[in-house]
């Protein structure tokens, strides 16, 4: 796929072409947030994965991405709320075998440490 070959500008187009079809695949969504993300587009991956946590209040991986996004610009005040929203949310993902198979550790890890 673009995306695990780091072609990123490749990447958000299939995404996009993906929602067209199907506008309200959270996984795409936070996908493309991920590609937006890779080429220096934080305002846009922010609102694609907020636009998934609104599809599903409960997508954790989103609610991790966008949390770690606060966090790495300094914003732990903006990060903290969204941090304890993912830890009480279960991933909704068909790759998923277990809702133990993410944890949102690493978030309220960095949000605990503080700013490096």
């Amino acid at each position: 796929m673009a995306a695990e070959q780091g072609r990123w500008d490749e990447a958000v187009a299939r995404y996009t072409d993906l929602l067209e079809v199907a506008p309200d695949f959270v996984d795409v969504r936070r996908s493309r947030g991920e590609a937006y993300l890779a080429l220096g587009r934080k305002e846009d991956a922010r609102r694609e994965w907020q636009v998934a946590i609104h599809l599903a209040p409960g997508a954790g991986l989103a609610l991790a991405d966008l949390c770690m996004s606060y966090y790495d610009e300094g914003s732990s005040s903006t990060a903290r709320p969204t941090a304890s929203r993912a830890s009480a949310s279960v991933p909704i993902s068909p790759r998923r075998t277990s809702p133990w198979a993410w944890s949102p550790a690493p978030c309220a890890s960095a949000i605990a440490r503080g700013p490096s």
